[in-house]
């Protein structure tokens, strides 16, 4: 996780004692690979960068830089359907190294939240908020983006359940923002363009359509229907889809 939170080191160095491991990352368009030996990862990686409004440092008690970056990563199969998170990754928010704070996000999440005393917590307030706003939109574009891969992206919805303050914070947010991209192909359309994608609000799956011969026949008699290959209904109905 340290090559994708500080991007501006391209290896790292590891002496164990019994031995020296080297990892080195390598640029690859929209995605990062991490190389160790013969082992690989490919990640799909989103930042944002932009400029910390005054206002928003103005209840800080300690100096913060004046520029902010968030970054949302998630490891690949070679087709392009999202992985697991490595176990070697630890399920906490790196701010830009690991923190305290727990998430259940199925994604690395790096941000340059204001932080503690102990450089451990995250410091609640309008930064914090904002900042968790950028990473639902990187969030939300890495969706998007793996959508074409099918709906295995679906694995990336968040569970119900917040872990710690933080992860409900972001959780509100990448729910909020996925309930409203549209990335769910309709039923009646192999296209995916937008105005055949439906935002997972706009979904309508039907539960007694799944014994249906061809349950894409009816798709024009029930506005919002999804394609069948998406009908996962405990993801969709996290995002607002109407089931019946």
């Amino acid at each position: 996780a340290l090559l994708l939170s500080l991007p501006a080191i391209a290896e790292v160095e590891i002496d164990t004692g019994d031995e020296t491991r080297i990892l080195r990352a390598d640029p690859h368009g929209s995605d990062v690979v991490i190389a160790e030996a013969d082992r690989r990862t490919r990640w799909r990686l989103v930042e944002r960068t932009g400029s910390v409004p005054a206002e928003l440092l103005a209840d800080r008690t300690v100096e913060e830089p004046d520029r902010w970056r968030v970054a949302v990563a998630v490891p690949v199969h070679p087709d392009g359907r999202p992985a697991a998170l490595p176990s070697s990754v630890p399920q906490v928010v790196h701010a830009p190294t690991p923190t305290d704070e727990r998430t259940d996000l199925p994604v690395l999440v790096v941000g340059s939240f204001p932080l503690d005393s102990a450089r451990r917590r995250v410091v609640p307030g309008r930064l914090t908020d904002m900042l968790a706003d950028e990473v639902a939109a990187a969030y939300a574009a890495i969706v998007t983006d793996l959508a074409a891969a099918g709906p295995a992206v679906l694995d990336l919805v968040p569970g119900p359940l917040p872990v710690s303050e933080l992860d409900a914070t972001l959780l509100r947010s990448i729910t909020s923002v996925l309930a409203d991209e549209r990335f769910v192909p309709v039923a009646s359309s192999g296209r995916t363009d937008r105005s055949n994608l439906l935002a997972p609000r706009e979904v309508v799956l039907v539960e007694g359509l799944r014994a249906a011969a061809n349950p894409v026949a009816v798709a024009r008699f029930v506005v919002g229907l999804a394609d069948p290959r998406w009908w996962r209904t405990e993801p969709l109905r996290r995002l607002g889809a109407t089931v019946v």
